[in-house]
């Protein structure tokens, strides 16, 4: 009896382990997540550089997931809250734009979810369900599930992302009229701000004229330069030197300061959000 009520209590732990787990992968990166290993090497490359074209051309993040089953990830989620759930997890898109999308396959479950993000206007919805049912569904069902995919990147970026921006940029045309005037008041204060700039180097500039030199005494000579010592890495700071030199007596004054590390950009997506909209298909 004890055996029996310590092995439920086990049994109790691990479900509500299992059942509170966390459900999302982590991204490896912003285009081709194949968890499933659905692609080879060659052909997710590829992919690849069609979603990295993509943002590139456009800012837009369009990611490619593969999953094993519905039942290893999603648990209790359809295929459609689960894949809105996964966006929002994984922020894809920019956050003021909301111009991510997302392509979630499921491999065993032969179900897919394309996922789009708020920023997309509402004839993005038709667009999506297009690109699943012409475009993926018809090679999917065909057993062509690379070639499948590679056309649900192509989908997305000519009839979705670059559709959207078609659609964006005629709507702006009337914005832009009305902006017209701004953009002479701000071309007038920049060119201001220009002029104040070059003013406090001819002043520099003469002040350093005449300075004399500690050593020799002798004005007009003294030349300012800025040397690198040692460049900064992304693991240690760099050095580097403020020189003043005298061209009269090559006496030259240092003065050391420090170079921040290098900052790498990662690779990562930036907050982007998704409402649910997109399309659903199965083969």
């Amino acid at each position: 009896m004890r055996f029996k009520l310590f092995a439920s209590i086990i049994a109790l732990g691990i479900g509500t382990q299992m059942a509170t787990a966390q459900r999302f992968p982590d991204a490896n990166t912003t285009a081709v997540n194949d968890f499933a290993d659905m692609l080879p090497e060659d052909d997710e490359t590829r992919i690849t550089e069609i979603l990295d074209t993509l943002e590139q051309d456009t800012g837009a993040d369009a990611t490619i997931v593969t999953l094993s089953s519905v039942r290893f990830y999603a648990q209790d989620m359809s295929v459609a809250d689960y894949a809105t759930a996964l966006f929002n997890e994984w922020g894809i898109g920019d956050v003021e734009d909301g111009n991510g999308v997302l392509l979630i396959v499921f491999r065993d479950d032969k179900e897919l979810r394309l996922e789009i993000g708020e920023g997309f206007d509402n004839a993005a919805q038709t667009r999506a369900k297009d690109v699943v049912d012409d475009d993926i569904i018809p090679l999917f069902a065909q057993g062509d599930m690379v070639g499948g995919i590679e056309a649900g990147a192509n989908g997305i970026a000519d009839h979705i992302v670059r559709n959207n921006r078609v659609s964006a940029s005629n709507t702006a045309d009337t914005d832009d009229a009305k902006d017209s005037n701004m953009l002479w008041y701000i071309l007038g204060g920049i060119g201001a701000f220009i002029a104040g700039i070059f003013g406090l180097n001819r002043r520099a500039a003469a002040k350093l004229a005449a300075t004399p030199c500690s050593a020799c005494g002798v004005a007009g000579q003294l030349e300012k330069s800025r040397v690198v010592l040692e460049e900064a890495t992304e693991d240690q700071e760099g050095r580097g030197e403020n020189r003043t030199t005298c061209g009269a007596c090559g006496h030259i004054e240092r003065e050391s300061y420090t170079i921040n590390r290098v900052k790498i950009e990662k690779d990562e997506f930036q907050g982007g959000k998704s409402k649910g909209d997109g399309a659903s298909g199965k083969w």
